[in-house]
């Protein structure tokens, strides 16, 4: 049976969901991977032994897991934020254990904690999920060490991580991604001016406007700790404003190719700022006559207390954190009731496949399954050649992979990720055939848990949350197509961006239902239509700068909107 054949036979869903994604080989992630964890894992053997290897090459594994992109401080974040959430599950995880009301109630706990830090953001989102999982492989699996070694191990080890992680991020030196960012956006305006109308321009312009937009959102939320470095994120917000306005002017009319050539020489000059650049880059004639000859004030940072109650004051996140709790209610209890061991695996495997903001929540799941089905024989052959310090070498190889496999399919990430965790869990030691068999049924019973309950019985979440996003929308655009003067040239033109960043969001999560069955692919498509038609509504009202307003939409977003009868009703 060839390749063509198979693919007949199965559904286009299913070739979706286990299709490989593309992304350049992180080969220093890899390396840093396949030393960090083992030589943790060596160092705790050789210390305190087996229980002693597990602690601390878990915690470990966990900054590997959290910090794979962005600056030294959000690697940083995620990675504190997620050993937080990992040490503060070693130390009342273990009261999970048990059975009766009290684990329950630790549990829904856990999880009340975990789905408010999910609602965030994705790098404390991050450290929800590891709140959650951590909880259940403390609660799960039996160490005979004190609370204060298990604590002390798990610091060391994710400290140790979190050291190789600064050391890379020196030699990368990330805190060249504000200046990249910028520069990203300023190429994507130059591709985008003078380019012919059509499809391609639409491709262009959302190209440059989610640009902008991802720009803004990382220079407008750091919180550098160091003078420096908050000096230099000044000059960079004094950039973020000229190319802001920019986007806005080559989007309300054309330039030409002299202009659009100047805007990729200024992208250069962007890129070539170096921490003791003090002064913004030059810029040339064509450039200059594109800004309005006032001056334009550097964009404030956002406030952190506005993200907070902006995020926390959703629907959805609260929705979110109702599934998440009667999903871990249902796991929790039949943990309680299960006749097969190794029961913590259910709960476990909920807080791992409930993460719509990661991705479907369908494809996650099915990933998971086939992923762990798949990675447990691995692990059960790995375990024959292994114990002791003959562990090291197996962890160093599937460390190594893991940046790969993360980056092209979770179900390939489960592959990986299921007989490293096997290792370690039984370090030292041979798995039975029969313990293999329980993590299995146990991992079959989490995914069913959240395909019923955190799935099928919620309609939320076969779709993108477009009807919620409404109210939103309309308001940010009553904001930016309004007559009055409510707000600066540079904040109105981020905020347009913000818009369109939003639409293409929304757009992405459509996407998603691409690897799910077909009635909800086809709602999904609808649904981008819907996006598209949003973002007509936004170029409706572009501003043309040269009489300082804006002309109201020419209709109401809320007729881009399905109408009862068309299967889409939220």
């Amino acid at each position: 049976m060839n390749v063509a054949t198979l693919r007949g036979l199965l559904p286009d869903w299913f070739i979706r969901t286990i299709a490989f994604g593309s992304a350049p080989a992180p080969w220093r992630d890899s390396v840093r991977s396949a030393v960090t964890v083992p030589a943790v894992a060596g160092v705790g053997y050789a210390i305190g032994g087996p229980g002693t290897a597990l602690i601390s090459s878990l915690s470990a594994l966990l900054v590997v897991l959290s910090e794979r992109s962005g600056t030294t401080g959000q690697r940083t974040l995620r990675s504190a934020c997620a050993l937080a959430g990992g040490t503060l599950a070693m130390v009342f995880g273990p009261a999970t254990g048990g059975t009766g009301f009290a684990p329950l109630l630790v549990v829904l706990t856990f999880g009340l904690v975990s789905g408010l830090l999910s609602a965030l953001g994705s790098g404390l989102s991050f450290a929800g999920m590891q709140l959650l999982v951590q909880m259940a492989v403390a609660g799960g699996v039996q160490i005979d060490i004190s609370t204060t070694t298990r604590v002390t191990a798990y610091v060391l080890g994710g400290l140790t991580a979190i050291s190789g992680m600064w050391l890379q991020s020196a030699l990368e030196r990330t805190d060249r991604l504000y200046a990249t960012a910028l520069s990203q956006a300023v190429r994507a305006l130059g591709a985008y001016a003078n380019s012919p109308a059509g499809g391609d321009a639409s491709e262009l312009r959302r190209a440059m406007e989610t640009t902008l937009a991802a720009a803004a959102q990382l220079i407008l939320t750091a919180r550098p700790i160091r003078r420096a470095r908050r000096a230099k994120l000044a000059l960079y917000r004094s950039v973020l404003a000229r190319v802001s306005v920019l986007v806005t002017v080559v989007r309300s009319r054309s330039v030409d190719a002299r202009t659009a050539e100047a805007l990729r020489a200024y992208a250069e000059e962007i890129a070539a700022i170096t921490p003791s650049t003090r002064v913004e880059p030059h810029l040339t004639a064509p450039v200059a006559a594109l800004l309005p000859a006032t001056s334009l004030e550097p964009p404030r940072p956002v406030p952190v207390r506005r993200i907070v109650s902006a995020q926390l004051g959703h629907r959805r996140s609260w929705q979110f954190v109702a599934r998440l709790l009667l999903c871990l209610l249902v796991a929790e209890f039949l943990r309680q009731i299960t006749p097969f061991g190794h029961s913590y695996w259910i709960v476990l495997t909920v807080a791992l496949c409930l993460k719509p903001d990661f991705a479907s929540v369908f494809s996650r799941t099915l990933q998971r399954g086939i992923g762990t089905g798949l990675g447990v024989v691995i692990g059960w052959g790995a375990t024959f050649f292994a114990a002791g310090y003959s562990v090291l070498p197996i962890l160093a190889v599937l460390c190594a992979a893991i940046p790969w496999a993360v980056r092209r399919n979770y179900w390939a990430f489960s592959v990986i990720i299921t007989p490293l965790v096997l290792l370690l869990l039984d370090y030292g030691g041979t798995v039975a055939p029969d313990v293999l068999l329980q993590r299995l049924v146990n991992t079959a019973t989490g995914c069913t848990v959240v395909l019923v309950v955190g799935y099928a019985l919620v309609p939320g979440t076969w779709w993108p949350p477009v009807d919620r996003e409404r109210e939103r929308v309309e308001a940010d655009l009553a904001r930016v197509t309004t007559t009055q003067p409510i707000a600066s040239l540079v904040d109105r033109s981020l905020q347009r961006a913000a818009i369109a960043s939003t639409l293409q969001a929304m757009r992405d999560r459509a996407a998603q239902a691409n690897s799910e069955p077909r009635p909800i692919r086809v709602r999904a498509l609808r649904w981008a239509r819907v996006a598209t038609c949003l973002e007509d509504r936004l170029m409706s009202a572009s501003e043309p700068l040269t009489g300082g307003t804006t002309p109201h939409c020419s209709a109401p977003v809320a007729e881009c909107l399905p109408r009862p009868g068309d299967g889409l009703e939220a």
